[in-house]
C-alpha cells in the first residue's frame, strides 16, 4: 500500500480572505507550512488516501561488470475502500505550480517580478485551487505550466505539461536503474551503482550525502543484523534515508523477520543530526525537525516533505488539524 496524507480545505476556506492572507505567508517566507493555525483549525483537515501499489521490473540488462540494468514499473491503483472518501471528491490545496513560479522569480530583475505578477493577475490564478482528489494524483492541466510550455526556453523547459502528485508515475519509468548484482562483491547485493548512468548526485555539499549506493526497497544485502543501518534511495527526496532495526517479527507462514524503520532524528536540524549539516548547503535557516526541504532538487518549489501524519515530528504540527474520518 502506498498512502497520501493532504492537508486540505474544505471549499468554505476557498472563497474566504484568510486562505488568502494564509498563502501570501506561505509565498513570503517560501516554506510551505504552518505552524500557528489556531484560527484555521476548523477549516483545514487532514485528508487520507491509500493506493494500492505493485512493482515490476522490466527490460532488464545484465552487464559483466556484475550489474544489471532495469526500468522500473509501478502500477498504482486508487483504494477507495481504505480512503476516506472517492477520487471525485473535491478538496482546496496550494497552487504548487504558482508556488514554485514565484519562488524561481524571487532573485529575478524587478521588471520580471512584475511581469510574473501580471501574468498571475490576467490567468486569474489564485494561491489555493479546488481540484477533485483524481486530479490531484494524477495530473491536472494548469495554465502557468501551458503558459511555459509555450514561452520558456527548450534547456528550461519543466518534464511536465500537467501537475499531479502522481503525474507519470504510474507506469513504467523511462529511468535507467543499475543495480550491483553481488557476483563480484555480496556486500553490495541490490545496491545502486548508477541511475541513468549518474553515479551521484550533485544537490548536497559532501559526496556521502550525493551518495546512490542504498537500496530500491526492493532487495538488500544479505548478513542483515539489529545494528545493520540500511539505506534506501529516494527519488522524490533526492537522498538515502537510514533505516534502523525495530523490532523481531513474525511474517507469514510463521517466518521470523526483522523491522526496520527510518532513525529517529533522519529528518532532524543539524543542531539534533550533525550529519543532516549537508542537506543545507546554503546554511541556516534551517527547516522544522521532521521535515526535509527538497527545493535544491525539486525546481526551487517551497516544499517540505515529512512522513506520513507529520511521523517523528513534532506533535503540535498534527494536532494543528482536523482530522477528516
Amino acid at each position: 500500500m502506498f498512502s497520501i496524507t493532504l492537508i486540505a480545505a474544505i471549499p468554505a476556506c476557498f472563497r474566504a480572505n484568510y486562505c488568502n492572507e494564509l498563502a501570501t505567508i506561505v509565498a513570503q517566507n517560501n516554506i510551505v507550512i504552518y505552524t500557528n493555525l489556531t484560527y484555521l483549525s476548523e477549516k483545514l483537515v487532514f485528508v487520507f488516501f491509500l493506493l494500492s501499489e505493485t512493482w515490476e521490473k522490466k527490460n532488464l540488462r545484465f552487464h559483466d561488470n556484475g550489474t544489471v540494468t532495469f526500468n522500473q514499473e509501478k502500477i498504482y491503483v486508487f483504494n477507495e475502500e481504505m480512503s476516506v472518501g472517492p477520487e471525485d471528491d473535491v478538496v482546496v490545496v496550494p497552487n504548487i505550480p504558482m508556488l514554485s513560479a514565484t519562488s524561481q522569480s524571487k532573485h529575478a530583475a524587478r521588471f520580471l517580478r512584475l511581469a510574473m505578477a501580471s501574468i498571475l493577475d490576467i490567468l486569474k490564478i489564485k494561491p489555493f485551487v479546488e481540484v477533485s482528489v483524481g486530479q490531484l494524483l494524477w495530473g491536472y492541466e494548469d495554465p502557468l505550466l501551458k503558459l511555459a510550455k509555450d514561452v520558456v526556453p527548450k534547456e528550461q523547459k519543466l518534464p511536465y505539461e500537467e501537475f499531479g502528485l502522481m503525474y507519470k508515475k504510474n507506469g513504467t519509468s523511462k529511468d535507467n536503474v543499475t543495480l550491483f548484482t553481488g557476483s563480484t562483491d555480496i556486500t553490495k547485493f541490490g545496491l545502486i551503482n548508477n541511475v541513468n548512468g549518474i553515479s551521484k548526485m550533485t544537490h548536497w555539499a559532501t559526496d556521502k550525502c550525493n551518495s546512490l549506493m542504498g537500496s530500491d526497497g526492493s532487495i538488500f544485502p544479505p548478513h542483515i543484523t539489529k545494528n545493520t543501518t540500511l539505506y534506501l534511495y529516494d527519488k522524490d527526496l533526492c537522498r538515502l534515508l537510514p533505516m534502523k532495526f525495530v523490532k523481531e517479527i513474525r511474517a507469514d507462514n510463521d517466518v521470523p523477520g526483522y523491522r526496520f524503520g527510518p532513525a529517529p532524528f533522519v529528518f532532524g536540524t543539524p543542531d539534533e543530526n550533525p550529519e543532516n549539516k549537508c542537506f543545507y548547503p546554503n546554511g541556516p535557516p534551517y527547516t522544522p525537525s521532521g521535515f526535509f526541504n527538497v527545493s535544491l532538487c525539486q525546481y526551487d518549489s517551497p516544499i517540505l516533505l515529512s512522513f506520513p501524519h507529520f511521523y517523528l515530528a513534532n506533535d503540535s504540527y498534527r494536532t494543528a488539524f482536523e482530522i477528516s474520518t
